[in-house]
C-alpha cells in the first residue's frame, strides 16, 4: 500500500514522516531504498535462464525495463540492477577511437530523432536534451553511460553553447554550409558568409574545435575533414536540433 501511496489520499505526506526518523538521509535516498525493499522478490536469486532471458531481451529490444519486468514477474529496479551486473564487461577506458566517436554520434542522432516524435509531458523534468545515455551505452557496448554523456558534452558538443554565442543546431548548419561552398582549403572559405546569424570569427572558432575532436583526421586535407564531420553532423539532423 505504501509502495503506491499516491493512490491513497490518507497516506499523503507519509514519506516526510518516514524521513523524520532518518534525518541523516536525503528523502530521495530513503524512497529509493524503500522501493528496493518493498518490491524485492520473495525468491531473491536469479536463475541462469532468467539472466539469459535478460541478455536476449536487451539485445533485441534495448532497455525497456518495464516490459521485461512484467515478463519476468520482477520489479523494474531489480531487473535493471541485474542487467548492470551481468552485461558484457568489455568496457574500455582512456582514449576513444574514431569509430567509437562516430558510433556515439550515430546513436545520439538516432535517439534525438526518436525523441522528436514523442509527446512531451510538461510535468516531467527532463535531463539535458532528454538523451537516453544508458540505452546508448548498452548499444555502444564499449563505454558506460557516464562516459558517453561526458564525452558528448565535454568533447563533442561545443562549450560555446554555454557561453550563449553558439547553439547545438549551428554545428549542423555550419557543416552543411561548408559542404556547399567550393573550397579546396580552409583559406578559400569566406567564413563571414557561412551563417547569417553568426560572425565569421565565431564560425571559424567552432570549426577549429570540431577539427580537434577528429583525431588523426586533423592532418587530412580540408575537404576530407568536411567529409568526416558531415557524417557526424549530418544535415538531416537540423530539424531535430532546433
Amino acid at each position: 500500500m505504501i509502495g503506491s501511496c499516491s493512490k491513497y489520499p490518507e497516506l499523503k505526506g507519509c514519506w516526510d514522516d518516514i524521513a523524520k526518523s532518518l534525518p541523516h538521509r536525503p528523502h530521495e535516498a530513503i524512497y529509493h531504498r524503500a522501493r528496493i525493499l518493498l518490491y524485492r522478490s520473495a525468491e531473491r536469486k536469479w536463475t541462469d535462464d532468467e539472466k539469459e532471458q535478460i541478455r536476449r531481451f536487451v539485445e533485441n529490444n534495448g532497455a525497456d525495463w518495464k516490459t521485461l519486468a512484467r515478463e519476468l514477474g520482477k520489479s523494474e529496479i531489480h531487473v535493471k540492477d541485474t542487467w548492470r551486473r551481468i552485461k558484457p564487461k568489455n568496457l574500455k577506458k582512456g582514449r576513444w577511437t574514431q569509430d567509437e566517436q562516430q558510433n556515439l554520434f550515430d546513436l545520439v542522432n538516432l535517439d534525438l530523432r526518436l525523441k522528436a516524435h514523442q509527446i512531451k509531458n510538461p510535468d516531467h523534468r527532463l535531463l539535458r536534451d532528454n538523451i537516453s545515455w544508458e540505452a546508448i551505452s548498452d548499444k555502444l557496448t564499449t563505454r558506460n553511460h557516464k562516459n558517453c554523456c561526458l564525452k558528448w558534452y565535454e568533447t563533442l558538443a561545443s562549450p560555446m553553447v554555454k557561453e550563449g554565442v553558439w547553439a547545438d543546431v549551428d554545428d549542423y548548419l555550419l557543416v552543411e554550409a561548408l559542404q556547399k561552398v567550393d573550397a579546396v582549403c580552409i583559406e578559400d572559405v569566406d567564413w563571414d558568409s557561412l551563417l547569417d546569424h553568426r560572425s565569421g570569427e565565431v564560425c571559424r572558432q567552432r570549426w577549429n574545435q570540431m577539427v580537434r575532436a577528429i583525431g588523426g583526421h586533423r592532418e587530412k586535407p580540408f575537404i576530407e575533414q568536411v567529409e568526416v564531420l558531415s557524417r557526424r553532423y549530418c544535415p538531416e539532423m537540423i530539424e531535430y536540433r532546433k
